[in-house]
């Protein structure tokens, strides 16, 4: 009886791990498909992921994987790769925006399905504002400061990242320290005093006042003194009006 036990559960073992090998190589296939640059191929494999409606819908995303899909890190990362390409094409001049949106829409969905704290920082530049409170202040908040912050960003990635910001501090309030609050002061005196130069192009210029508007609400959010008194003197790129009217 002894062996008959330990056979079956032997061959219980092989049926879960050929299942796991499965499911592996299944997703080995994906992000192959995801990272090919064919846009055929991504919006094929975008398909095929296990997305189901979530049962109790979490801010950010109403979607998740199918109970018992454990998602690799390897797709995780494909699926960052894909997302990345997506919003740069929706980011050149010549490119039709409405060809790559839906494309868009569709791996940002997938991304915040995965919940994976790699996805951050291109959730950040996606604008994916809700699903990232997920992630939790101390994962999110400083590589929102950074990327507010960054000479590299685009005017628009600069707008999302102050806009997460300001939502922080309405969700997470008195939780968040004096230097986290420190960071957020100065990233919005950065572009209440000015935009920085990397704003100056056709395209940004209009984001460029978005980012002002932007830094405005987070000074109000924060109620530092010093802050307030930056904003009042501030004047909007565009209209020359104080940032915070006296």
């Amino acid at each position: 009886m002894r062996n008959i036990v330990l056979a079956m559960l032997g061959a219980g073992c092989l049926i879960v791990n050929d299942a796991a090998a499965q499911v592996r190589d299944g997703q080995a296939a994906l992000a192959r498909d995801l990272t090919s640059g064919d846009r055929n191929r991504v919006a094929a494999a975008l398909e095929r992921l296990p997305l189901i409606p979530s049962p109790e819908p979490e801010p950010g995303s109403d979607r998740v994987f199918r109970e018992g899909y454990a998602v690799t890190t390897e797709l995780v990362e494909a699926l960052i790769v894909a997302l990345d390409r997506e919003m740069r094409l929706l980011g050149d001049a010549s490119t039709e925006p409405d060809t790559h949106l839906e494309m868009k829409f569709g791996l940002v969905d997938a991304v915040a399905a995965t919940r994976h704290p790699l996805t951050v920082d291109i959730l950040l530049r996606a604008w994916g504002v809700d699903v990232l409170l997920l992630f939790g202040p101390d994962v999110v908040l400083p590589r929102a400061v950074e990327l507010a912050g960054s000479p590299e960003a685009t005017a628009k990635e600069a707008r999302g990242a102050l806009h997460v910001l300001e939502i922080a501090i309405q969700r997470w309030g008195e939780e968040l320290g004096p230097e986290i609050r420190e960071a957020m002061k100065e990233v919005a005196i950065l572009h209440l005093e000015g935009p920085p130069e990397s704003f100056a192009s056709a395209v940004d210029s209009v984001w460029r006042d978005f980012a002002f508007d932007g830094a405005v609400a987070l000074a109000k959010v924060l109620r530092d003194p010093e802050l307030t008194a930056i904003a009042r003197k501030a004047r909007h790129p565009s209209n020359g009006r104080p940032g915070i009217p006296l």
